[in-house]
């Protein structure tokens, strides 16, 4: 208990009767530090376990923190700008813009998640300054130094006999990303990993040798994702560090930190040659660092052009595939489907339009201007430099669709809101916050046993599809549901065979899947529908656009099989391919 009081340098709550700290905290960060080592799971939805885990870590602290705190918290502009959006997908529901009902509830369950991290990260600064961050950096360092060993452990090929191998299932061995599942994702991680690492060494709690050897270990693990949004990251971190030395106690030598830039730069190619000379079987390090195309400008260049189209009302919250399949006949393929914009802005403008969207990030703007302007300390810099790691990250992609990044971010929000001596929107009310987390508890569950209900399903779909064929009667019905309808549906159309005499509603049915969840296999099978009812310009227009988000690859199966059906069938062969 001791050196855990050391690591964490704070005042961990109140005494027990013995005069002993509280236990909550250190449960809090061991519960914590797991979140980011589970195991990506498998359709439909990939993060769920580590996604859940992290909704159960919070609300764990948000309940302690609020019955010791027994106050009303007080609402920032983050948390009152949060509480709005969160209805926002009801809105758009209401409207038809989202197609489903369970769009809008987890777009708003993640939401509102989101503003009830920023009020427990409040009332947590208000009741036990600084806790919250020792615990937070320390179990993002254990978590962050295991990650490593993890990629080590798939980089190495020991993966392939070891215990663990069945985790590293489909894992890249030149790009490992440890428990995520992502490289750009650890990669970020790691980022954060290495700020509290420089945190704890300005709190004494490491040494100037020790804070470089685990510096050293996690930028071996960054070099491995191969990540260019990590390498963007980190160099700012280094300009950041560099030009703002007084912020910390005990002020890094520009040479160590210059250093340890060049270091992580040539990690690549000592990783190359290590690999060749322990004989490895695995891809290039360098590969991808190589790659001069980037096909993300060219998605900027496409979705902007969508957002154009739309530019009142937007298509609807995560409705960027939508957005894509809108206007992909007029450019060229992107050799696959953009759930996101892979830029936080863009993504805002898409999913809300450009009047909504432009409030949003003019008011993201101000908010992180606001928060790097005034930091005056460690606590308060190395929290800012784990925002602004994640904001570069959410210019090229979305790492805030991850809960696991998403609900420390609102945390953090709060932490800082306090620390920098915000003025409240709203003083707030004693039974607000707690009346927030028990509906979002109560929410929770029933998505728990919706979801529940969706994998089993989901598995039957799996097995009749692979294993019993086509021509097979379904195994069971669609999952019952009360909130994931959107999931439900998913599975309702994976079974629905196009034939001829089909209902305007059945084939209203396949298209509003399509484009939601675009696929090679949803498009191939609405497109057929069309050509059995005999609509075969409705056929044409779906069939060019399965090569506008496959790759060619994909596109060259899809053109394989609609060539043998039109052997067979002549509504087929009215239909030429594009």
């Amino acid at each position: 208990m001791k050196l855990l009081n050391t690591i964490f340098n704070s005042q961990f709550g109140p005494a027990t009767p013995n005069g002993n700290l509280a236990l909550w905290p250190y449960l809090w960060a061991a519960s914590l530090a797991v979140v980011w080592l589970l195991p990506v799971g498998a359709v439909p939805w990939t993060t769920y376990a580590a996604d859940l885990w992290m909704a159960i870590v919070a609300l764990f602290g948000g309940v302690t923190v609020l019955l010791i705190a027994r106050k009303a918290v007080p609402w920032h502009a983050t948390a009152v700008g949060c509480a709005f959006l969160a209805m926002v997908p009801w809105l758009q529901w209401s409207i038809g813009l989202l197609p489903y009902f369970g769009q809008a509830w987890i777009t708003s369950l993640y939401i509102s998640g989101f503003c009830l991290a920023i009020l427990v990260g409040t009332a947590w600064e208000k009741l036990y300054p600084a806790q919250f961050m020792n615990l937070f950096a320390g179990a993002v360092l254990f978590a962050a130094i295991a990650s490593v060993g993890l990629q080590l452990y798939a980089w190495s090929g020991l993966s392939d006999a070891g215990a663990l191998g069945p985790l590293f299932a489909g894992v890249s061995r030149s790009r490992p990303s440890g428990a995520l599942g992502q490289p750009n994702q650890l990669a970020t991680f790691l980022l954060w990993g290495l700020i509290a690492s420089f945190y704890f060494y300005d709190k004494k709690t490491i040494g100037g040798r020790g804070v470089l050897a685990v510096a050293g270990f996690l930028l071996l693990g960054l070099a491995l994702t191969q990540s260019r949004t990590g390498i963007l990251s980190a160099v700012c971190l280094w300009a950041w560090i560099c030009f703002h030395r007084n912020m910390w106690e005990r002020k890094f030598p520009a040479h160590a930190v210059t250093g340890l830039l060049i270091y992580f730069l040539i990690c690549p190619y000592i990783l190359e040659r290590a690999g060749d000379f322990l004989l490895l079987d695995r891809g290039s390090t360098l590969t991808r660092l190589e790659q001069k195309s980037e096909v993300r400008l060219e998605a900027w260049h496409m979705l902007s052009h969508a957002a154009l189209l739309e530019p009142w009302w937007g298509y609807g919250w995560t409705e960027t595939s939508a957005a894509q399949i809108n206007i992909s006949d007029k450019f060229n393929t992107l050799g696959g489907l953009f759930s996101h914009s892979h830029n936080l802005f863009l993504d805002i403008i898409l999913w809300m339009g450009l009047p909504l969207g432009c409030i949003i990030i003019l008011a993201l703007l101000w908010i992180m201007i606001k928060i790097m302007a005034g930091i005056r300390n460690s606590e308060e810099a190395a929290l800012s430099l784990c925002l602004l790691v994640v904001g570069i990250h959410a210019m090229l992609e979305f790492p805030l669709q991850y809960a696991y990044f998403l609900l420390p971010i609102g945390l953090i929000l709060g932490v800082l809101s306090v620390r920098m001596n915000f003025a409240p929107v709203w003083k707030g009310n004693r039974w607000i916050a707690p009346g927030i987390l028990i509906l979002l508890t109560v929410a929770l569950g029933i998505t728990v046993k919706d979801y529940s209900n969706v994998e089993n399903s989901y598995l039957l779909l799996r097995l009749e599809q692979g294993v019993l064929g086509q021509n097979r009667p379904p195994l069971g019905g669609p999952p019952e549901v009360k909130v994931l309808t959107h999931l439900r549906e998913w599975i309702v159309v994976s079974r629905i065979k196009p034939r001829p005499h089909m209902t305007a509603g059945e084939l209203a049915q396949l298209e509003v899947m399509n484009r939601r969840y675009p696929s090679r296999s949803f498009a191939y099978q609405l497109a057929s529908a069309y050509a059995l009812n005999n609509r075969p310009q409705e056929a044409l227009v779906w069939l060019n656009r399965i090569c506008k988000f496959t790759d060619t690859q994909d596109c060259m199966l899809v053109e394989k099989a609609w060539k043998m059906a039109a052997q067979q069938d002549p509504r087929f062969a009215s239909v030429l391919w594009p």
